[in-house]
């Protein structure tokens, strides 16, 4: 995904940006014991025998590493350009405890990315070091909105993230302590990334942007106060802001078309209209919702699938399924291809075959992101036996109760919505009330290249 956005993208916007982290695995870290174990480096780091190295995952993900590098170029500040540094720390569901960043050198950066109340960033900018933080003073912190934020701070300074409710992600950028002592080798993989390695010139740029911290004793006013002067920032923040209203012909205009909750949320962020009318349920009547990309749990989850109560179908992943499957049980079924071999597409008699897991109702609906060659044969099966399956698709019932309609492949090229009502055809004889409910079977003459996803469908 990262590749296909660094090809496709000029400008990484927060939405590409945030994808790409709700797709990321996030591995457990216990060598951090003040934050969450759901943190994870790109770049250089210090291995356990204090040696600088790249991660792995930076050089099995380098297009993770150059995406998110590409995003802060894109959205720093004319006064702050090329801003250094040589690791990406990525947070997810991290309200970290205060401490002080114990391994970096120079300024920080830090952007929040996605759905969530509070996680704000708490700073002590005076911070001097001398004071245990057991000591600090919660009145003398500042609180940062990170979300429509970017933010340069010192973390040598202590801080700290406040409760949140929702999914949230962060990442900071910084240069790591010693990095001088780098290998050759790791940083020119990195330069080639378009990062910008950092210099004691320029970490010192960045530096005296920030005023040094006066400490939290007596003596901590500046002398420069005293003199009549203005003293320097202990941080600086660049405000994202609205930058246009939607008009309500606008708004409807938008949730007739296939919804992704990341891209409601980027469109909330620049109008409040919009962000207004997304919460109400009737807005959402018979739209398309694709919420692949989302992973939200507790009363979030609760509160977005209620809001989406009245869309027409919703597309889901094998998370949302395993997951929060039950908790709309009462109007949406949930329903996925059988995967035998790890794969939903089954090879028998030179075909290709998806079966649905369990019967879904009769009505249903399936959405083509796949290029498929040939004939391809969608229908209802009282069976989920493959052979049988084929010979009623081919020739005739094969002693079960199918029902299927035979189409060019041709015309599903691209994002097609397929739907089936097999109670609205006068053709179809149903035997007994045993068969309210069939399996989704689908029949292509070639495998298709590409998705044929379930949907979660209206009861």
């Amino acid at each position: 995904m990262a590749n296909d956005i660094l090809k496709k993208a000029v400008h990484v916007t927060d939405d590409d940006a945030l994808c790409v982290l709700q797709m990321w695995y996030f591995a457990c870290n216990f060598t951090r014991q003040n934050v969450m174990p759901t943190v994870e480096s790109l770049g250089i780091v210090r291995s356990c025998d204090a040696r600088l190295c790249v991660t792995r995952n930076t050089l099995k993900y380098s297009a993770v590493f150059a995406l998110l590098s590409k995003w802060l170029r894109d959205h720093q500040p004319n006064g702050m350009r090329d801003f250094p540094f040589t690791t990406i720390t990525m947070n997810y569901d991290n309200a970290a405890s205060i401490h002080r960043d114990s391994d970096s050198s120079g300024p920080s950066m830090t952007h929040a990315f996605g759905t969530f109340r509070g996680g704000q960033l708490l700073y002590w900018p005076d911070d001097d070091a001398h004071q245990s933080l057991d000591q600090l003073k919660l009145s003398n912190a500042t609180t940062i909105d990170t979300q429509q934020s970017l933010v340069l701070f010192d973390g040598l300074r202590a801080h700290a993230v406040s409760t949140f409710l929702g999914e949230r992600y962060s990442l900071v950028w910084f240069t790591i302590n010693q990095h001088h002592k780098a290998p050759q080798k790791a940083i020119n993989h990195l330069l080639a990334l378009g990062i910008q390695w950092p210099t004691s010139h320029s970490i010192r740029h960045f530096e005296k942007s920030l005023r040094p911290p006066k400490g939290y004793g007596a003596m901590s006013h500046s002398i420069l106060k005293y003199m009549g002067k203005s003293d320097r920032a202990p941080m600086s923040e660049w405000q994202m802001r609205n930058i246009f209203t939607l008009h309500d012909v606008v708004i409807e205009s938008i949730l007739s078309y296939i919804i992704e909750p990341c891209a409601v949320s980027i469109i909330s962020s620049v109008s409040r209209r919009f962000n207004k009318a997304v919460r109400i349920k009737e807005c959402w009547r018979d739209v398309i919702i694709d919420a692949r990309k989302i992973r939200p749990v507790g009363k979030l989850a609760y509160k977005l699938y209620t809001r989406w109560a009245f869309a027409h179908v919703i597309f889901v992943a094998r998370w949302q399924l395993e997951h929060i499957g039950l908790l709309i049980s009462d109007r949406y079924v949930a329903w996925r291809w059988r995967e035998p071999c790890g794969t939903p597409y089954q090879a028998l008699s030179g075909k290709t075959i998806l079966v649905s897991q369990t019967k879904v109702p009769r009505v249903f609906d399936l959405f083509f992101t796949a290029e498929i060659r040939g004939t391809v044969t969608v229908g209802v099966s009282s069976s989920h036996d493959l052979r049988r399956i084929v010979v009623a698709a081919d020739e005739g019932h094969a002693n079960i109760t199918y029902y299927s309609a035979k189409c060019d492949g041709c015309g599903l090229i691209g994002k097609h919505s397929f739907c089936f009502d097999i109670e609205s055809n006068d053709d179809v004889v149903l035997p007994s009330q045993s068969y309210d409910r069939f399996y989704v079977t689908v029949v292509c003459e070639y495998q298709p290249v590409g998705e044929i996803i379930p949907c979660w469908t209206k009861l």
